[in-house]
């Protein structure tokens, strides 16, 4: 009786206060550690575009022409940039700490939208917190949220999509169709790939319709087709009006986007089972989703869905009613996945291009762990239920603890997480691919190098991004040129396939994740003092632009 009695107890706790606090404390956390966070991979890239972008917008310059960035959305980049010139942020340090500030501002805004679906589907505060703790202890996505201006916000604007679609499925308003049509345009507007938000809005105004046959209510078609048209109309204008480059020729670009996206992403595929393969094969979601996830999120989720499964066989007319909003959350996620196996579309690195069907995920465990607690009222054994119920709060108790300790540890490099024993994913499996463990390579050197400049080469693009989100005096200190003999080698292993080819006896540090080495840092033994000129000395604060890393080697 005493766990039972622990157990109202809990259930008599305040819930409101806690989500508050919540909230607040996640928001605190990630914008205090924002600063810690080095430059990824695109972020220079997306920098350019939000600049350029901005001088079309406002002096009317050329539209970016550069095939990597000209046909990524840029309504967001174009805001970051406006308020970098609006806050006068010249120092590239101060750049990207904003950059990663803003980004995860709406990552934890994404956090707000998955409660409200999962308070609005489970009824009860404390599940629906549950959804915003799983969704903020995901260490992959987590690590995401400061240095992704892309699949992040994709993923928290699609998010926000689904909440207008429910409203607009609920209330079939002018109002609700305006603003679920505005946010959809915005969704495809970030992303092409957004382009799974209107089948959505098809598929399940198709099944209202459906909903009210089967009730036998009259079905006011005059009114769907205006609304349907009407949402069809702002989601075209919405698209084109976030979006700049549609501004002119917008059907011929458009289709250029679209082609581009299917038939010109860079470098599909990666290294997969230590291979490192062109294409995508139809497995590659599937794997990298349960080698990227916490076990416990990924048990839970298979739960959830076996529970849906069994729930659909056995009452399948509930799906339309009593279950609309749990079937949408399975479609979220099954949907996108079978369209792109199908078509075979080419990815890249890990999932990260889905993360939009994350959330679905997020929710679907939830229910899976309500349906296993539910089970317990099926036990009639009073000790057996009592040890179901307490087994089913510890371990994901414990599970919760665990990833949040492995997140603090090996903070700032959460997105390297992977569930699998670190002998089964080295030398298998990208580790650092956004290349954010330069930044702790170069800090490394210049706490341990007392000389007044060292010089140093770097084996892959982000080595020379990192340099932006260093202080001033770190800038001065390493010089990067190929016109001295280089004291130091940083290396993510990203150029040979993850292989460690320089000599190991060389090796003076590492940045390591789980035992794994995702960075090391060589010293040359060759290396003799060089006078530097002044004029490699990096004193100038702005933002380094466009290096040539074949320049370093």
């Amino acid at each position: 009786m005493r766990f039972m009695d622990s157990l109202s107890a809990l259930r008599r706790i305040p819930l409101r206060p806690l989500v508050w606090g919540f909230f607040a404390v996640t928001l605190a956390l990630g914008l205090w550690v924002a600063k810690d966070y080095g430059i990824s991979w695109d972020e220079k890239a997306m920098f350019v575009l939000g600049e350029e972008s901005y001088e079309y917008v406002v002096l009317g310059e050329e539209y970016p022409t550069h095939i990597g960035i000209r046909y990524h959305g840029s309504f967001l980049e174009i805001f970051l940039y406006a308020a970098e010139e609006l806050f006068h942020l010249r120092y590239a340090r101060h750049v990207f700490i904003f950059r990663h500030a803003v980004t995860f501002l709406l990552y934890w805004g994404g956090m707000i939208a998955v409660y409200a679906l999962a308070l609005r589907q489970f009824k009860h505060r404390g599940w629906a917190l549950l959804a915003a703790l799983i969704y903020f202890l995901s260490p992959r996505q987590f690590g995401h949220a400061f240095v992704n201006s892309r699949d992040i916000p994709a993923m928290v604007f699609f998010t926000v999509k689904m909440l207008t679609l429910l409203y607009f499925l609920d209330h079939k308003t002018i109002r609700s169709a305006v603003l679920h049509g505005m946010i959809c345009g915005m969704v495809v507007a970030l992303r092409i790939g957004g382009l799974f938000a209107p089948i959505f809005t098809v598929i399940f105004f198709l099944v209202e319709i459906l909903r009210e046959h089967l009730k036998g209510e009259r079905i006011l078609w005059k009114r769907y087709a205006l609304l349907l048209t009407l949402y069809a109309g702002v989601f075209i204008f919405s698209t084109i009006a976030f979006w700049p480059l549609l501004w002119d020729k917008p059907f011929v670009n458009f289709y250029e986007a679209v082609h581009n996206m299917m038939t010109s992403q860079q470098s599909p595929g990666g290294l997969y089972f230590g291979t490192s393969i062109g294409q995508t094969p139809w497995h590659w979601i599937f794997v990298h989703f349960i080698t990227k996830t916490p076990p416990l999120y990924v048990g839970l989720f298979f739960a959830g869905v076996t529970a849906f499964m069994i729930d659909a066989f056995r009452h399948p007319r509930a799906l339309l009613f009593e279950r609309r909003d749990l079937l949408l959350f399975f479609s979220w996620f099954a949907i996108p996945i079978s369209i792109v196996i199908v078509l075979e579309a080419d990815l890249f690195d890990e999932w990260r291009h889905l993360y939009f069907i994350y959330p679905a995920v997020v929710l679907i465990a939830v229910h899976g762990l309500r349906e296993l607690m539910r089970m317990t009222k099926c036990v009639n054994r009073l000790r057996l239920r009592q040890a179901f119920l307490a087994t089913l709060i510890a371990v994901p108790a414990a599970g919760f603890v665990s990833v949040a300790v492995w997140m603090v540890r090996f903070h700032p490099l959460e997105y390297v997480y992977f569930s699998l024993p670190s002998k089964y994913v080295e030398f298998n499996f990208e580790l650092d691919y956004w290349g954010l463990s330069y930044r702790q390579g170069f800090e490394w050197i210049l706490e341990n190098d007392p000389d007044e400049f060292v010089t140093v080469t770097v084996t892959s693009s982000p080595g020379w991004e990192n340099l932006n989100i260093l202080t001033r005096e770190q800038r001065r200190r390493l010089v990067l040129s190929k016109k001295y003999t280089s004291k130091y080698v940083l290396d993510n292993f990203d150029w040979q396939e993850y292989r460690h080819t320089l000599p190991e006896d060389t090796i003076v540090h590492s940045v390591k994740v789980s035992g794994m080495p995702v960075l090391n840092v060589y010293r040359n033994p060759f290396w003799t003092y060089e006078k530097i000129d002044p004029e490699d000395i990096m004193e100038n604060e702005k933002v380094q632009m466009w290096f040539d890393p074949k320049s370093m080697l």
